[in-house]
């Protein structure tokens, strides 16, 4: 099994506003009411400079990022009715910032935080942005955060011991090789590779700057083929603005070429057991569906009816899984004739896993267990709802007009 060490960081990334003159804003009432009711019944601590933050994910108890130090992070940002504001998860590309440039809300809170944790932090304007604001965030907003960076880990069965492999705090989405020797794995853009007891140099698989890629695109990781000759994966902005599936052929004659190129997405690819035949997930339709085609060319035989994405092929290659929301699906497939024949899916079991771009998820070799990742109870607890009557009149009261 292999785990991807998340250290959840939170807040805009951003510069910190230059000193100002102090003033009173005409929100801070209102801003800090609201941090006050952040309950620490759900987890929230509070600084002595108001700083709020809660542990979503981790024990703490690992190494610490220095306030000198440069991290690599995933973030959300949000202001407290929700609204987000910026996101590199939306743009799929982790950022790195010293943080000493960062606002002060950031100096403190991530210190906090060891490598392998995931926080929540809620940051008042004045350890933000000030009264002035900056950029597209107004002045004397209250902000409310979540963030994480990775790195790749294997994690040992037989004595429950870890080997890090990455430590750029931007490595995810890992995959063994088929003779589990070594694991490949995605790096900001790149997709590299290295040996599974973390001895020898990472080496570079697949660049976005292959000369045979003809695109700026980042690359995504998807599976080898069982003779460990192919690596099928997916190319952002392959056609247009879309994503592909291309396949590297390793070894003396290396050649890197298209599989699938459709309108729309094509993610999470596989190829079979018998080499013959790659899986993907495509939005073509407007909707993620499972799609299967010949890996040396030919038509598409779709796979899914109500939706699909993570397939991957039992170890036989006489099923198909596949999850839609919080069901795992399985199809019966024959890969033996000159056909691809796929029976009608059906539900094996269903439950709140984690869930990301690509699989989630692995079979056994048997093909009769899998391996889930659990999201932690808070992660689980159903989002709370605040209703607030007469909210104008107590924003009046806590903010009056002179």
């Amino acid at each position: 099994m292999i785990v991807t060490a998340l250290v959840a960081l939170a807040v805009a990334a951003q510069e910190p506003p230059a000193p100002a003159a102090a003033a009173v804003s005409p929100n801070s009432d209102y801003h800090f009411a609201y941090l006050n009711r952040l309950d620490p019944a759900q987890g929230w601590h509070r600084t002595i400079s108001g700083l709020r933050y809660r542990k979503i994910r981790g024990s703490a108890n690992g190494p610490h990022p220095a306030p000198t130090d440069t991290v690599t992070i995933h973030y959300v940002g949000r202001f407290i009715d929700g609204t987000e504001f910026d996101s590199s998860v939306a743009r799929n590309e982790p950022a790195t910032f010293p943080l000493p440039r960062l606002i002060p809300g950031w100096q403190e809170g991530v210190p906090l935080m060891s490598v392998g944790d995931r926080f929540e932090f809620a940051i008042p304007y004045n350890l933000a942005y000030g009264y002035g604001g900056r950029g597209p965030i107004p002045g004397d907003p209250a902000l409310r955060a979540q963030a994480s960076s990775s790195d790749v880990w294997v994690y040992h069965l037989q004595n429950g011991a870890f080997t890090r492999l990455t430590s750029t705090g931007r490595s995810n989405s890992p995959f063994w090789s088929p003779d589990g020797k070594r694991v490949a794995f995605r790096t900001g853009s790149s997709i590299l590779w290295q040996s599974a007891d973390g001895s020898g140099p990472v080496e570079s698989l697949i660049e976005p700057t292959d000369g045979a890629l003809k695109t700026g695109g980042s690359v995504a990781p998807g599976a080898w083929s069982p003779d460990g000759r192919t690596l099928a994966f997916v190319v952002h902005t392959s056609v247009g603005n879309g994503a592909d599936v291309w396949t590297l052929k390793t070894g003396a004659a290396r050649t890197v070429a298209p599989v699938v190129q459709r309108r729309g997405d094509q993610w999470s690819a596989r190829i079979s057991p018998d080499g013959h035949w790659i899986s993907y997930a495509s939005n073509e339709s407007g909707r993620w569906e499972i799609n299967v085609e010949p890996i040396a060319g030919g038509p598409r035989h779709p796979v899914s009816t109500d939706g699909g994405e993570q397939a991957i092929w039992s170890p036989k290659g006489d099923e198909l899984f596949y999850r839609v929301r919080d069901r795992m699906m399985v199809v019966a497939v024959d890969t033996a004739g000159p056909s691809f024949i796929a029976g009608p899916p059906r539900e094996l079991f269903r439950g709140r896993y984690a869930s990301t771009d690509l699989a989630a998820y692995d079979v056994s070799s048997d093909g009769q267990r899998f391996l889930m990742v659990r999201p932690s109870d808070d992660e689980l607890r159903p989002a709370e709802v605040s209703i607030a009557e007469n909210w104008l009149a107590e924003l009046k009261r806590l903010s009056p007009v002179h």
